[in-house]
């Protein structure tokens, strides 16, 4: 006779919390040290006279760092123990002849899984609650309330992840690898993908910013998940005064996800045969999905250990060959292909049956071999139309600021034909490179190299990433600045963006659109090779003057960051004796209550009039003294 109890039964309730206890005592202990007992040795030792806000920072910071963790390890297991009766055929006989439902006993090993973490966590938040009240907190308990609800959030997906793995296979070691893999499944495919096209493609050379986080979890949490603090200035003191956890939609739509996964779990457990226990995969229709998952994760992945191992080592990035890398493919694939087969049919006698379906495979990566041989998408030559493009971003890394170009801009036609340039000289940029870093010829290091950065902003959002190794320009003598040879086309086009007043003043914003917005805190001088000023300092009411006189002499081209050398056009150096070094740091208070920074780095030449005679003249020093107790008289601008 069946049980009429349709979501709990009391005896496998208690069977099943005390088969778990372990895990969930474990549990309520490192909660009990992370929240109440940690806490009130942080509320002792720094926190005494804190706000409220800032000791709910740290119970926010809890459930971030390792509540993610907590609930992605005991909700698992402890799901895992209480349906390990599905892995073996004579287990399962024995729970299926019982007088329960299915749904009952799945419901109630559901109900004791989220009960042994989230009662004893509940029961930590009034401890913590307790502390927080027992050494004068107050108004914390509306934040660990939170606290609570958000850590149950991460446990009903993680619960029910866990049980959709657990029902999907039949084998004890199956669940908890597949479980493991596919919460970075995402992440580690998308910037192995990522990275492939780095290894074949000049210029490409982007893995960061990945886009499909959201699909890992964890990784997604600890990246952009985060308590976060807003301070504000009152009555002269910095302090807080609103607390919120950036990533609060996410979690709920996690807890989403693992209710439905739950509600597939529960249809999966219904329709299982009690004779599928012990296979790897027990949903017949689902294998196929596991064995072609499986060679595609073997093909990106193993595929570029072996090629590193078997190739990279010996030849290094800038020699790829797209031949030995479809082979090392090939191998990876017939791995993950194989060797899922022998995992489904218990077998090692997988591989005259298995072969038809391999050929598809192996067809399939022999193109994808061919695509990256000879670019059959053209991402190597890519560049985005101009209507397609909101702004181009354009960085050569020996100078210390970035380009921003608008279509619109006069300059937009000439960093388009730079690029050009650089992709038709791919192989000379390379051959020079290579001679120029890997001991070549002495004649080859007559060249002046750096990296040049393309950053395309497009209208539609995406961004797309070029970097480019270049030989900038070929000269002749003892310095790169005389008797430059530009044998490419590379000196003009360079020289003439980093000359265009219009990108100029664009980029230098904070001494002309954006100067009020930035504050002039601190600067340093430096003379590279004269006289010495020792223990003085540039005088704090002379700030505002020399912020003036530095965006006079941007404005007329005789000043940009970088060496001691004039670098755009130049044909001779710049005496050493003739040079200042200048920084100058900069701050504005942001919306979050904190504050930006900005750095500007200088070397100034007496082509630089109006800054050159603020800076030689030693009557504009002070002593430190005088320096630090001038501090809040100084000119800002």
């Amino acid at each position: 006779m069946l049980s009429r109890t349709l979501f709990f039964d009391p005896t496998l309730g208690k069977k099943g919390l005390k088969r778990t206890m372990p895990l969930w005592v474990t549990h309520f202990i490192i909660w009990v040290m992370a929240m109440p007992v940690m806490l009130a040795n942080v509320i002792g030792d720094n926190y005494r006279h804190a706000e409220m806000l800032e000791i709910s920072e740290y119970v926010y910071y809890t459930v971030f760092i390792g509540g993610t963790l907590m609930a992605c390890f005991f909700c698992a297991v402890i799901a895992g123990v209480l349906n390990n009766y599905l892995m073996s055929a004579r287990s399962t006989s024995f729970y299926h002849s019982m007088p329960v439902r299915r749904s009952t006993v799945f419901s109630t090993h559901l109900i004791v899984t989220l009960g042994s973490v989230l009662i004893p966590a509940a029961v930590v938040g009034l401890m913590t609650w307790l502390v927080e009240l027992g050494m004068g907190v107050r108004g914390g308990g509306v934040y660990i309330l939170k606290w609570w609800g958000m850590y149950g959030l991460m446990c009903l997906f993680f619960t029910g992840f866990a049980l959709l793995c657990i029902h999907v296979t039949g084998h004890v070691a199956a669940a908890p690898i597949i479980y493991a893999i596919l919460n970075f499944t995402a992440v580690a495919v998308e910037a192995v993908v990522r990275y492939i096209p780095t290894m074949f493609f000049y210029g490409v050379n982007n893995i960061s910013d990945l886009t499909f986080t959201w699909l890992s979890p964890i990784w997604h949490i600890y990246s952009e998940c985060r308590p976060v603090t807003h301070y504000d200035w009152v009555n002269d003191t910095h302090i807080a005064t609103a607390l919120e956890f950036e990533g609060i939609g996410y979690l709920f739509a996690l807890a989403a996800v693992g209710i439905v996964m739950t509600g597939l779990a529960w249809l999966l457990y219904r329709m299982r045969h009690s004779e599928h226990a012990g296979e790897f995969i027990a949903i017949r229709p689902l294998r196929p999905v596991f064995k072609y998952c499986v060679t595609l994760g073997f093909t990106l992945i193993l595929s570029i250990v072996l090629y590193a191992i078997s190739y990279m080592v010996r030849y290094g990035e800038d020699d790829p060959s797209a031949l030995w890398f479809t082979v090392c493919m090939l191998v990876a694939a017939a791995i993950g292909y194989f060797g899922s087969e022998m995992l489904l049919k218990k077998s090692f006698r997988v591989f005259k049956k298995g072969l038809p379906g391999f050929a598809v495979c192996a067809l399939l990566i022999l193109l994808g071999g061919a695509s990256l041989q000879f670019d059959v998408f053209g991402i190597e030559t890519y560049i985005p139309k101009a209507d397609d493009i909101a702004y181009v971003e354009v960085n050569a890394h020996y100078t210390d600021y970035t380009l921003k170009i608008l279509p619109t801009d006069a300059a937009f036609q000439r960093a388009i034909e730079l690029h050009q340039l650089i992709i038709a000289n791919e192989a000379e940029n390379k051959d020079i490179w290579n001679a120029r870093y890997s001991g070549g010829p002495v004649e080859d290091y007559s060249w002046n190299t750096t990296w040049i950065n393309y950053d395309y902003y497009l209208q539609d959002g995406s961004k797309v990433e070029r970097e480019y190794r270049l030989p900038a320009w070929k000269y002749r003598g003892d310095n790169a600045y005389q008797n430059v040879e530009d044998t490419f086309g590379y000196h003009r086009l360079l020289t003439d963006l980093h000359n265009d007043q219009v990108l100029v003043r664009r980029a230098y914003s904070i001494f002309f659109d954006d100067a009020r917005l930035w504050n002039l805190q601190d600067i340093n001088v430096h003379p590279i090779d004269g006289w010495d000023k020792g223990e003085l300092r540039f005088s704090n009411a002379l700030y505002g003057q020399l912020r003036e006189a530095v965006r006079m002499d941007i404005e007329a081209g005789n000043l940009l960051e970088g060496d001691r050398y004039l670098k755009y056009g130049a044909t001779e150096p710049m005496p050493v004796e003739e040079c200042f070094s200048l920084s100058m740091d900069f701050v504005r208070p942001n919306e979050d209550g904190y504050e930006d920074y900005r750095y500007h780095y200088f070397t100034v030449t007496p082509k630089a009039v109006h800054t050159w005679l603020l800076l030689a003249d030693e009557n504009n020093y002070v002593t430190i003294e005088q320096y630090e107790q001038s501090i809040d008289g100084r000119e800002i601008g």
